[in-house]
């Protein structure tokens, strides 16, 4: 992009964009559980069982796609929070409750996918869910515990200056 006052080229800026580039990755993820669940939904209305003879796949599908649109929303609404707000928001309280909630979800679809016989595909997916949910788990509590710490050098420096003063 140039500018069009002294021709210079502008940068852009890249928190923004790449929080942009993840929550459009977020959405992905809700439109690709729920055409996974879709699909399921209409095999089943085919006559085919869930828990039948080609029921693995469609079980698979169905726990996969809950898993897909559960850590597509905490992407989206985590990108969107920090992109948006402070990080000191109230309302990540409970986003690391539903990053909990998710990894929760993403290790029972791994232990079912295992009990039942899942292939190496459905591991990856279960794994790939568990590692979106942990990391965001994590990065809330860092930035948590970041707040914390440069809430804390304020105060000192506050009542340092006040020493100072008096």
């Amino acid at each position: 992009m140039r500018n069009l006052k002294n021709n210079k080229i502008r940068l852009i800026d890249c928190v923004s964009d790449l929080a942009l580039a993840t929550i459009i990755l977020g959405i992905a993820m809700i439109i690709f559980g729920g055409t996974m669940i879709a699909g399921s939904a209409m095999s089943m209305m085919k006559g085919y069982s869930l828990l039948g003879g080609s029921s693995h796949l469609l079980f698979f599908a169905v726990t996969h796609g809950i898993v897909f649109i559960t850590d597509g929303i905490l992407l989206s609404i985590f990108c969107f929070l920090v992109a948006t707000t402070s990080p000191l928001a109230n309302s990540f309280s409970m986003l690391s409750g539903f990053a909990f909630f998710c990894m929760i979800l993403d290790t029972t679809a791994l232990i079912m996918g295992a009990a039942l016989g899942a292939n190496a595909f459905g591991v990856v997916v279960s794994v790939a869910g568990l590692a979106i949910s942990g990391i965001i788990a994590y990065l809330i509590r860092k930035m948590r515990v970041t707040a914390e710490r440069m809430r804390q050098a304020q105060a000192f420096n506050v009542v340092s200056g006040l020493k100072k003063v008096g």
